[in-house]
């Protein structure tokens, strides 16, 4: 069903959503703004144009450097509707959940060619930070998400621990051929 949904999203947005711009760059804007609250910074401004793009001003120092790079590079690889869809499966009924489903695969169709198209731009958020450094992030954070959306559709919200060990024993065992290869 997920698949399914990505099809069908990857049809719709060739069609029809790539030419809402202004609704690309609000989800963009959006995707920043919803960070930059779960790192509790205020947002100051919040403005989305038809054609000049958008930003968002926000203010605090909660997460320091890092909770920055989140915030600014979040659209880039957190899906947000497909995340909010995914968080709130688990309270809905198993009739909606069969539509549910095919609908996490849509939206995971928005972000990826929302984020393909982002991308095809000179985007200030990618090369204030350096292009490397951006997709190093961009890729780890897209499959760390991502592995988190699929547990919790699997396992509702135990998944969050499930995926935790997960990302643990990932890194331990990174960590482990790296320090092997060094030495």
């Amino acid at each position: 069903p997920v698949i399914a949904g990505f099809v069908f999203g990857t049809v719709i947005w060739k069609i029809f959503l790539k030419r809402l711009r202004w609704f690309n760059t609000f989800e963009h804007e959006l995707t920043h703004a919803i960070v930059a609250l779960m790192f509790f910074r205020k947002i100051k401004e919040f403005e989305v144009t038809q054609n000049s793009g958008g930003h968002i001003v926000h203010v605090g120092t909660f997460g320091g450097t890092f909770g920055s790079e989140m915030i600014g590079l979040a659209p880039y690889f957190l899906p947000t509707f497909s995340l909010i869809l995914v968080l709130v499966l688990p309270l809905i009924s198993r009739e909606l959940y069969s539509w549910m489903v095919p609908t996490v695969g849509f939206t995971l169709a928005y972000h990826t060619f929302s984020t393909i198209d982002e991308t095809d731009e000179i985007q200030p958020d990618l090369n204030s930070r350096g292009l490397l450094y951006s997709a190093i992030v961009i890729i780890s954070m897209t499959l760390a998400l991502h592995g988190l959306l699929f547990v919790l559709m699997m396992h509702g919200y135990s998944g969050f621990g499930i995926w935790g060990s997960m990302v643990y024993d990932t890194t331990i065992d990174i960590l482990g051929w790296l320090f092997a290869f060094i030495s």
